[in-house]
This record gives structure tokens, C-alpha cells and sequence, in this order.
């Protein structure tokens, strides 16, 4: 039961992460307010690939599993990126062109 839950919540929040970053393909890079819309996508991201390998785990094995550990060590990177970002005023005057 808890993990048909959690792959149902896994695909809903792929599908959530999938719909933001359309929406934020068409805003612009300069608005204020953008880091914390990166911060949602990428946590939803890290949560439907929790479903998605409670889905896969058994046929996956070791091979698998490893690229899982790699995949969510990377999303785990990007939130930490997108935190430091949101915590340093200075980023948004650096990243104009």
C-alpha cells in the first residue's frame, strides 16, 4: 500500500516539476523572483525519482541503484546551488549580461 502511494506521489510530483519548468522556460531570466520557482522544480524532481526507483527497484539491481545514488546526489547539488543563490542577494547584479 505505502509504496503504490509513493509512486503515485512520485509521478504526480513529475508531472508538477514538469509543468514548472515549462512555465519557466517563458519567464524571463530577470525576474526578481525566479531562484525560488528553480527550488520547487528541482524538489519535485528529487521526489519523483524516489517514486520512480520505488517503482523500479526490483528489476533495476546494483547498476541501477547506482545510477539512482548518482541521480539524486546531483538533484541534491542543484537544491544546495539554488539555496546558495537564494541566500546571496549579490547573485541576480553578477548574472546580468
Amino acid at each position: 500500500m505505502w509504496r503504490t502511494s509513493l509512486i503515485r506521489l512520485g509521478a504526480s510530483a513529475m508531472i508538477v516539476a514538469g509543468i514548472l519548468r515549462g512555465i519557466a522556460s517563458i519567464v524571463p531570466a530577470s525576474t526578481p523572483h525566479i531562484m525560488p520557482l528553480y527550488l520547487l522544480i528541482d524538489m519535485f524532481l528529487l521526489f519523483g525519482s524516489i517514486g520512480l526507483y520505488a517503482f523500479q527497484r526490483d528489476e533495476i539491481g546494483l547498476t541501477g541503484t547506482l545510477g539512482f545514488i548518482l541521480q539524486v546526489a546531483g538533484t541534491l547539488i542543484l537544491i544546495a546551488r539554488d539555496v546558495t543563490i537564494l541566500a546571496s542577494p549579490a547573485y541576480p547584479v553578477a548574472n546580468q549580461q
